[in-house]
């Protein structure tokens, strides 16, 4: 993050921290279609229910043991909402809120409606004794227009008493049955319980500012009205608690109907709560003093952090120009990579794609889109790179390396001090995975063994060397494949095998040579009968490779045999160098008995391999081979 990036970022935290200072949080919910997991969320007040998907405000069936008439029933929400804060004299605060319900009032065999239905705050979850007909389940004969009871309620009454307009109004309840405010719904073109099924939707808004409640109705599925039906000043501060409750109720009387709530959602201003003694004010204040004073400590930290960022991001940018320059140059000019294209091959560097790790960095198996090629990507973390110079050296060496047998440098991307190398993938692995047998598939030479090969059928190449020399050198193939090779071939590879043992590292082939001696296109040099004598220093014109000058004693190198581990080879899987046995697909030895993994370029020789190296790579040809891609 740049430094004007992070200067906009603080500016909106601090816009955003002094927003939420000053605004109140928001209780905002959604219910319906409902169910018997809703017992949770709501008090239900026999005889009401929840079934059939909908909220039964008074009971929705009948038999002899159960009746539909003088029932009453509440369903409110099980937690209380603090409506009003206590500001002390001519101050306070009064919570909006904004509910929306679905409802169906349902006439039973097309009989005549009752009573009503209503939305209600109420003080508690409480349902009044005998609070059914014209009490609508808000109060009873006792606590009616008792300013104590602090009810709350709009109801949609279907029965007309004295004190009603009609059958069919929408009215504002305050401690009574008897409203404040009616409105008669017929001239809107509304039944509240028509013969037929319908629904209807029922919005309610109180602004505790300007102190307004509002209710509109429609048929489902139409639009909500542009006018509200009902509109009444209201300061809710001065009739209900200040901990109420949100929810339904509803009665039938000797007339009945079905009260159902098939949708509610409720949104509510949230308040803190009021401390004693009129304290909460000055409390509220200091909250947001202090508040204030923590939003702005901490945007004059994440300044200084961010700053701090800035200025060692552009040190470290600027410390790199040379590993720039230099993977800018490099011979054959590999490619460069975006980023963002490495980082999407790779599933963002997932572990699951992970193929190795080593002391340079970690490699991934990645996927390039674009080209539809599998690669290896090789992430460098910019410590981890010690030797800047030989790093580069050795990145240049393996860059001007083209053989079949070698993995290609395919590019690199360079970002934010991070070095990534793009590689061919290899699908079979390494060499050094098969020359050390990780393959679960391959069995690991046992110790008995290893002794019998130490202790022994003489040395290997001596072995073979007399086997040429009776003219028998093809017995030393593996018996085990049954002939099934190709004799020529096998003669070929074991002649150059003796070939490349010559003791006079002079005599022996050079790679270019072996690589054709290997494809058929240049012949085998001549092989004497017996083993040349090791001389030194070696003549100037090389020794003669005759059989005259040869030692008719086989002779042995001299070189101490011994277990040629991971560790003597400094291979890590994938690890400490571009330039690592891991980046090598097969072996570029030149016969089957020199398999040294250092033969990479022209002119280098191969070395003296003791003939009794205890190795299961060290084996004439045709023998047990290495899986590999050839």
């Amino acid at each position: 993050m740049d430094l004007q990036s992070s200067i906009v970022f603080i500016i909106s935290f601090l816009i955003f921290s002094f927003s939420q200072a000053q605004n109140p949080q928001i209780f905002d919910r959604e219910f319906g279609p409902f169910n018997e997991t809703y017992y949770d969320f709501f008090e239900v007040e026999q005889p009401a229910t929840i079934s059939n998907g909908a909220l039964q405000i008074t009971p929705d069936s009948v038999n002899r043991n159960f009746t539909l008439a003088n029932r009453s029933g509440r369903v409110l929400l099980n937690r209380s909402f603090i409506l009003w804060e206590d500001g002390g004299v001519g101050g306070g605060k009064v919570a909006s809120f904004n509910s929306s319900f679905l409802i169906n009032i349902f006439r039973v065999n097309n009989s005549e409606p009752g009573e009503g239905f209503a939305f209600l705050i109420a003080p508690d979850i409480e349902l009044p004794e005998n609070s059914h007909g014209q009490y609508l389940g808000l109060t009873n004969s006792t606590t009616d227009s008792n300013p104590s009871n602090g009810v709350v309620a709009i109801e949609l009454d279907t029965v007309k008493q004295e004190f009603d307009p009609d059958d069919n109004h929408m009215g504002l309840n305050i401690h009574s049955v008897i409203s404040r405010n009616t409105v008669s719904l017929v001239n809107l073109g509304i039944e509240i319980a028509p013969v037929d099924v319908r629904n209807h939707m029922v919005w309610v808004h109180y602004d505790g500012n300007s102190k307004i409640m509002e209710a509109y109705m429609a048929e489902e599925g139409k639009a909500k009205p542009a006018t509200p039906a009902l509109t009444a000043e209201l300061n809710l501060k001065d009739h209900v608690k200040q901990n109420s409750y949100f929810g339904f109720a509803a009665s039938t009387g000797s007339n009945f109907q079905l009260n159902c709530v098939l949708k509610w959602n409720l949104t509510v201003e949230m308040l803190s709560d009021p401390e004693a003694n009129g304290s909460g004010r000055d409390n509220k204040k200091l909250i947001k003093i202090c508040v204030g004073i923590g939003v702005a400590l901490f945007s004059f930290l994440l300044i200084g952090v961010g700053s701090l960022v800035f200025y060692l991001h552009k040190k470290r940018a600027a410390s790199d120009p040379k590993l720039l320059r230099a993977l800018q140059s490099l011979p054959g000019m590999p490619r460069e990579f975006p980023f963002k294209d490495l980082k999407k091959a790779t599933y963002n560097f997932d572990e699951k794609h992970k193929l190795g790790q080593g002391g340079f960095g970690v490699v991934y198996k990645g996927m390039l889109p674009k080209e539809n090629i599998q690669v290896a990507v090789k992430k460098f973390s910019r410590d981890n790179i010690k030797g800047q110079d030989d790093f580069l050296s050795e990145l240049t060496v393996i860059n001007r390396l083209r053989h079949k047998h070698l993995v290609r440098l395919l590019g690199w991307c360079h970002k934010n001090g991070m070095l990534l190398l793009v590689y061919d993938y290899m699908p079979n692995g390494s060499l050094d995975n098969h020359l050390f047998h990780e393959d679960e598939e391959n069995t690991i030479l046992g110790w008995n063994l290893r002794y019998k090969i130490i202790s022994g059928f003489q040395f290997l190449v001596d072995w073979v060397w007399s086997l040429h020399r009776e003219g028998r050198i093809l017995e030393a193939v593996d018996e085990r494949l049954n002939s099934e090779y190709a004799a020529d071939e096998a003669q070929r590879l074991l002649l150059l095998g003796l070939a490349c043992s010559h003791p006079i590292a002079n005599e022996r082939p050079k790679t270019q040579a072996i690589f054709q001696m290997v494809s058929g296109s240049v012949p085998v040099p001549h092989v004497p009968p017996f083993r040349p004598a090791f001389v030194w220093p070696a003549p100037a014109g090389g020794i003669d490779f005759d059989a005259s000058s040869a030692d008719t004693t086989p002779m042995t190198s001299g070189w101490t045999p011994q277990y040629i581990s991971r560790e003597s080879f400094g291979v890590e899987r994938y690890t400490d160098s571009p330039l690592s046995p891991d980046l090598i697909r097969l072996s570029s030895r030149a016969s089957p008995a020199c398999n040294f993994v250092g033969h990479r370029d022209e002119g280098v020789q191969c070395p003296q391999v003791p003939a009794a190296l205890p190795l299961p790579h060290c084996q004439p040809a045709g023998m047990k081979q290495l899986k590999s891609e050839l």
